[in-house]
């Protein structure tokens, strides 16, 4: 059969293939119940997905990504603005930092800390433990030692010193 104008059909089922080579326009929802393929689609509307969705390649978003559950991500991740996290990250492996680095909360080291240059402390440093300094130790203002102190070589004294006690 051929047809070479309008054709209006009412609930048609057709058993074999439909192939059609001109534009396509569907006024109502397509349901499908097999496999789908597409080629270059272009969607104006809301994409819902109900099960799970998998690309085989490159996925762009111009505008926000927003997930709800759980984010899974198996590769590199790359951010190029504000990375800004409202709960706690955990982090398992190496953390490199190149930049500078403000934390405006408290730090607990369990491990070894290692500084490549000089550390600035604005605050009181508490020590708990043993201490060794292997360089010059330099101090601006009044120096307590709550216990023996013990010096392994000359002991210079500038100023006026008053030494008390056994």
């Amino acid at each position: 059969m051929t047809v070479t104008n309008d054709l209006n059909l009412n609930n048609t089922i057709i058993g074999g293939t439909l192939g059609v080579t001109g534009g396509t326009t569907l006024s109502d929802n397509l349901t499908v119940a097999g496999t789908t393929s597409l080629d270059n689609t272009s969607i104006s509307g809301t994409l819902a997905v109900t099960q799970a969705a998998t690309f085989q390649d490159n996925a762009s978003i111009a505008g926000a990504l927003d997930v709800t559950g759980a984010t899974d991500l198996n590769g590199a991740l790359d951010v190029a603005g504000v990375a800004t996290f409202q709960d706690n990250a955990s982090i398992a492996g190496a953390l490199d930092v190149t930049g500078a680095t403000d934390l405006n909360g408290a730090l607990d080291v369990a491990g070894v800390a290692t500084f490549q240059d000089n550390a600035s402390i604005a605050g009181a440093l508490d020590v708990t433990g043993a201490t060794d300094l292997n360089g010059a130790l330099d101090v601006a203002g009044v120096a307590t030692f709550q216990d023996n102190a013990t010096v392994n070589g000359a002991f210079s004294v500038t100023g006026i010193s008053n030494l008390s006690g056994e």
